[in-house]
């Protein structure tokens, strides 16, 4: 449909001026109506993939956990961040740097160390998924088997392993495996 369509035929004959104010106002403001601010780290223009304003340096790292069967959020399960060596890290005072999911599936942590290069996603205790394996982007990690290199045990990579960037890792879906069906069969070696 064209913007003639929408006004009476005669419109935009009589209203040369209506239509020329039209077009510069088109121009001026750009398709977007303008808006959105931009560039710089003054916190305008759009945020990041985890939420964190556009030009925060703070390294976050988000993402989410489904259920293989429907791909519906898993509420309670924990992401525990890990170092080269699968150790899972820990803060200035030993705990874990781990979140746990929301009602979603959803999870977030911000100020997340260089040394994260890999996670884990364990089911709530006492729900119905398996535990000590997901899958990521279509291959399965078995938590017990060591990765190719020998160097871990198998987990999936952040930022395919290397150090985090500045700003935010939004990682893809991590999937669990329900109780109520088969797991998939045994897997030897690890993706990565």
């Amino acid at each position: 449909m064209t913007r003639r369509a929408a006004c009476s035929p005669g419109f935009w004959k009589h209203n040369l001026f209506a239509s020329t104010a039209l077009g510069a106002a088109t121009i001026l403001l750009g398709c977007g109506g303008g808006g959105g601010g931009g560039g710089g780290n003054n916190g305008g223009g759009n945020p990041q993939a985890c939420g964190s304003p556009s030009g925060s340096t703070t390294v976050v790292v988000c993402g989410r956990v489904v259920n293989n069967a429907d791909g519906s959020g898993v509420a309670g399960a924990t992401i525990s961040l890990r170092n080269a060596a699968g150790t899972v890290l820990t803060n200035g005072t030993g705990g874990a740097i781990s979140a746990a999911t929301d009602g979603n599936g959803s999870f977030i942590i911000t100020g997340a160390p260089a040394a994260a290069v890999q996670y884990s996603a364990d089911p709530l205790p006492g729900s119905n998924f398996f535990a000590n394996m997901a899958k990521v982007n279509g291959a399965v990690y078995f938590y017990q088997n060591n990765n190719t290199a020998n160097t871990s045990k198998c987990f999936p990579a952040l930022k395919g392993g290397a150090a985090l960037p500045a700003g935010d890792t939004k990682v893809i879906d991590t999937v669990l495996f329900p109780g109520n069906a088969p797991p998939p069969g045994p897997q030897f070696g690890c993706p990565r």
